[in-house]
């Protein structure tokens, strides 16, 4: 996943847990509106990306929060299918199991946005690479150029199963590892061709 996407899907998770927080809270939401709400939140929570888990750390439980939404949920449901009333039906509703799936929802939130930091740190920092990579290869792209006024090609030419490697990938590693820029030889192959993607009258 990009880091805008495990940006968008941390604010979404983060907004749904808040929302069915505030309507489960001494019931103060009707029961559909709160059904509405835990429903689509227990499959958020069943399919997270590897990503965002990832940042909640060990002690979140989503899958353990999103059973208890579901039972919950059931709950609810079975009491809505005897009455049409709703003022009933919330009488019906058993207080302590609303109180615990909103005290699992609260703790699960806890864990999201303490997460906002981490996520926070790994789009500044995906940000940097990105420019980082843009630099490279505009540099390689001048070099190849000055490289080709001598006649030397841009050959993007550098296997670990065979010995050749290009002229131009040697160059750029000595160069590279001269500014600090270490990179392997398959690596500067790579910047090679993308380079050449983004200039054409290097090919």
């Amino acid at each position: 996943m990009s880091t805008a996407e495990i940006r968008a899907e941390h604010k979404d998770l983060l907004k749904s847990l808040r929302a069915a927080e505030g309507k489960l809270h001494n019931l103060s939401a009707g029961l559909n509106s709160i059904l509405n709400s835990l429903r689509p939140l227990a499959k958020k929570l069943r399919n997270l990306s590897q990503d965002l888990e990832r940042f909640l750390g060990l002690d979140a439980t989503p899958l353990d929060c999103a059973d208890q939404i579901e039972e919950f949920v059931g709950h609810v449901s079975s009491i809505m299918e005897t009455t049409s009333d709703m003022r009933k039906a919330k009488k019906l509703v058993s207080k302590p199991h609303a109180v615990a799936v909103e005290s699992a929802i609260r703790t699960m939130a806890q864990h999201v946005d303490a997460a906002a930091e981490v996520v926070a740190k790994v789009s500044k920092s995906k940000k940097l690479q990105d420019r980082q990579s843009a630099v490279i290869v505009e540099s390689t792209i001048r070099i190849l150029r000055v490289l080709k006024q001598y006649q030397i090609p841009a050959a993007a030419t550098g296997d670990s199963y065979f010995p050749y490697t290009s002229n131009a990938v040697r160059i750029l590693k000595l160069i590279g590892d001269d500014l600090g820029l270490i990179r392997s030889k398959l690596t500067w192959r790579d910047i090679i061709s993308e380079a050449k993607e983004q200039a054409p009258d290097l090919k």
